[in-house]
């Protein structure tokens, strides 16, 4: 399904992109090449981890700290909403990609411009720069560059404002928003990566610096969204920058960038936005069965509020929301068998929810079940997202304890319908979108480290001993378990770990060993 499609239905399709993508990130990720090979001693305790290799030359911070900033300063910004120039930067890319297309006539001219030289370049991100072949890889990026589309990107970073209008969107919508342009802004953050990796090529240090600000300033942009996709999409935008960060900065007389990455704010993404988006979202997929409970009413009436209801779950599914009268008459004598079945159920729910036995009683059946699933799927719908908002580690220790007890719930087969498989594609999604928070805030972390390493290798010459011993900066903990990092100095190259869980299965999402070393 595309990413433009319904967005809870394309949340499973999203979740999988992520996870294909994420390890796209740096060039320098060995995990392909090691995958096959005998671990090292040092690794028999850590079946599965991303390793990631970095080859780096001091460097003192620049003066003043902020010469370089991955977000537009202050000073520098101007009134206006980047959504527009979000749009418009879209446009002009679908024309010039248009326009490629139009100029390849054979079918041997599509495959070596779509497969060929894609995986020439795919091939060159996991070089280091004295293997990749500059000229060819110009040629390839130069090919594939709007430069028309990269300047509205740079008038975007530069609005002290983007609204999505999602928001009102969402109300009117529901689950049935289109999010089309999360596609595009895959493709406008792949121009920025084209022009940062060439920039870099040709030592160009400062344009490089000023591509990743467009690309760090979208990545927040559209991760704060307001919806959990955008939030995925944009940690995978992000993903992409930290990439080109971790490229550049192994580059003889790259500046430093520990301010830089300082400067950026803890946590990256906030998550309020998300949350309130997704909660009106489910408040107002939610409404026909709230509506049912103001008070006592027949039980026809009930019934044309969870015909209501299904009427939306069909347009949600893509099929025709429309009901015909034979249909309408199944569905009422089905409701019938099903609504009788719950009772005893629904009423247990209501009595727990505080209802008194008059309330409960004076309910005609269909209401009475309506009322007790909009109290169960609401208070699903709160416990994801109440430790979705959580810090990382109490967050991820919380949805170890919730998800299984939330599948049970959503899946009793009880009281199997529409509206909990709904909440189903939502208990995956978020799980996912949170572990890939936590790894994108790691990264941070991670690079902020080498970073400080450079500064102290540009004082003393040599790599620390100890993590206590670069005096330049205060180094920030590890975000998920809120502790120094772990480091070591082992046969020349210095060792910085971010583990998993101990109660996690090790896998290269959640298990990081960076090993540096002095070129």
């Amino acid at each position: 399904m595309s990413i433009s499609a319904v967005r809870f239905a394309s949340l499973v399709s999203l979740v999988l992109l992520l996870l294909f993508s994420s390890n796209y990130l740096t060039a320098q990720t060995d995990e392909k090449k090691t995958s096959s090979k005998t671990p090292e001693k040092f690794d028999d305790a850590l079946p599965k981890q991303t390793l990631k290799k970095f080859s780096i030359s001091g460097k003192a911070a620049p003066t003043p700290r902020l010469k370089y900033q991955l977000q537009a300063a202050v000073s520098q910004r101007v009134p206006g909403n980047a959504a527009l120039s979000y749009y418009r930067s879209i446009l002009l890319l679908n024309e010039f990609n248009q326009h490629l297309q139009s100029k390849l006539t054979t079918a041997e001219e599509k495959r070596k411009f779509y497969t060929t030289d894609e995986e020439f370049y795919y091939e060159n991100l996991q070089k280091p720069r004295k293997e990749i072949p500059i000229e060819q890889f110009r040629k390839f990026v130069e090919d594939r560059l709007s430069i028309l589309a990269l300047k509205e990107l740079r008038s975007a970073t530069l609005c002290t404002g983007c609204d999505w209008d999602t928001h009102r969107r969402i109300d009117q919508e529901n689950v049935s928003l289109l999010l089309p342009e999360l596609n595009s802004i895959r493709g406008l953050a792949r121009q920025i990566n084209y022009s940062t990796r060439l920039d870099v090529l040709d030592g160009k240090f400062d344009a490089a610096i000023l591509h990743l600000r467009d690309g760090v300033t979208l990545a927040k942009r559209t991760g704060e969204g307001n919806t959990l996709i955008s939030m995925l999409v944009g940690i995978a935008v992000m993903s992409q920058q930290l990439g080109e960060i971790e490229f550049l900065i192994q580059q003889q007389e790259a500046p430093n960038l520990f301010w830089a990455l300082t400067d950026l704010p803890t946590p990256f993404l906030n998550k309020q936005g998300v949350i309130e988006g997704e909660l009106r979202g489910m408040a107002s997929l939610l409404a026909s069965f709230k509506a049912a409970d103001q008070g006592p009413i027949t039980e026809s009436k009930a019934q044309d509020l969870f015909l209501k209801m299904t009427e939306l779950l069909r347009k949600i599914a893509g099929g025709d929301s429309k009901i015909s009268v034979l249909e309408e008459f199944g569905m009422r004598a089905a409701l019938h068998i099903m609504i009788d079945a719950q009772q005893a159920q629904a009423k247990k729910t209501l009595k727990e929810a505080g209802k008194s036995d008059k309330e409960i009683e004076s309910m005609s059946p269909t209401q009475r079940y309506m009322v007790a699933e909009w109290i169960v799927c609401q208070d699903v719908h709160d416990t994801l997202f109440t430790t979705f908002n959580m810090p990382l580690l109490q967050a991820s220790k919380e949805f170890d304890k919730q998800e299984k007890k939330l599948k049970e719930l959503v899946s009793d087969s009880r009281a199997k319908n529409p509206l909990r498989n709904l909440l189903m594609l939502q208990i995956p999604a978020i799980v996912k979108v949170h572990q890939a928070n936590v790894r994108l805030e790691r990264q941070l972390v991670a690079l902020r480290h080498i970073e400080a390493i450079r500064l102290y290798v540009a004082r003393i010459g040599k790599l620390p001993e100890k993590l206590e011993d670069i005096t330049e900066v205060t180094l920030p903990n590890d975000p998920l378990f809120e502790k120094p990092i772990e480091y070591r100095l082992e046969a020349g190259k210095g060792i910085l770990l971010l583990p998993n869980r101990p109660e996690e299965t090790a896998t290269p999402n959640n298990n990081f060993r960076y090993e540096i070393s002095l070129n």
